[in-house]
């Protein structure tokens, strides 16, 4: 993908969620399958939402899906 439309679709992405109002914190999920790039797509939003949103808060849940018999690793950052 150009960088020019992953640009344009992370800007509109980001501010589609800087409109959502309500009480609750704003939470945005990225799936896909392995390899596909939701971690780098997943950092390059969250910097986009904190040019005007303030703090972001990333998490990612790493499920290993070749050992159905393999835990779940949770990592913040």
């Amino acid at each position: 993908m150009p960088a020019s439309c992953r640009s344009s679709i992370l800007i509109q992405l980001a501010q589609t969620v800087r409109e959502i109002k309500g009480p609750f914190v704003t939470q945005v999920a990225i799936d896909g399958i392995d390899g596909a790039g939701k971690t780098t797509f997943a950092d390059a939003l969250a910097v986009e939402l904190e040019k005007s949103r303030g703090s972001v808060i990333r998490a990612s849940v790493l499920i290993n899906n070749n050992d159905p018999d393999a835990s779940r690793i949770i990592r913040a950052c």
